[in-house]
């Protein structure tokens, strides 16, 4: 997506939100839209199904309802977005700056960790958050050099913060 179809595709979705008769909802499954300055950009109800949103600034996006499955949300900076009811089956997390409402991010001295009330990311491995906590010392010490000793420092304090500061749920 250029710059100006993005504008078009958006104006049209917010026709779209105000129930104009010219409006389309937005689908904007698969686009790029690396680096894209989304702030304040009400996508309610979006298709944004596997878009690569890598960089991209949703600072105050209202993002309720969007479909994010898939997406790339590699580095995104989502501080203050709406996610209620968005659905963020698949989405990848890496290095992204949560809303700290549906998806909570905290940095470690290795790994960057994201999470949302069913999955865990850390740096780029990313599975349930009971997956995680049953992994044995095998499976983790095979994830990357260092992460056992890692891990067996890190965990008891990320499932605590994970219990004492649980995320709001989306689909």
């Amino acid at each position: 997506y250029t710059t100006k179809e993005l504008k078009a595709t958006l104006k049209l979705h917010q026709k779209w939100l105000n129930n104009e008769v010219s409006g389309t909802r937005a689908i904007l499954t698969g686009a790029d839209l690396t680096g894209a300055i989304l702030t304040d950009v009400d996508l309610t109800d979006a298709n944004l199904t596997r878009a690569s949103l890598y960089g991209a600034d949703l600072i105050h996006a209202n993002l309720y309802g969007a479909n994010l499955t898939g997406a790339i949300l590699y580095g995104a900076n989502l501080y203050g977005a709406d996610l209620t009811d968005a659905t963020l089956t698949d989405a990848n997390l890496t290095n992204l700056l949560g809303n700290m409402k549906h998806i909570k991010t905290l940095q470690t001295d290795k790994y960057p960790v994201s999470y949302t009330t069913r999955v865990l990311q850390i740096g780029c491995k990313k599975h349930s958050i009971e997956e995680w906590k049953n992994f044995d010392d095998e499976t983790i010490s095979k994830m990357d050099r260092g992460a056992l000793e890692w891990w067996a420092k890190w965990k008891p304090i990320i499932m605590q913060i994970i219990e004492m500061s649980p995320c709001e749920p989306t689909k």
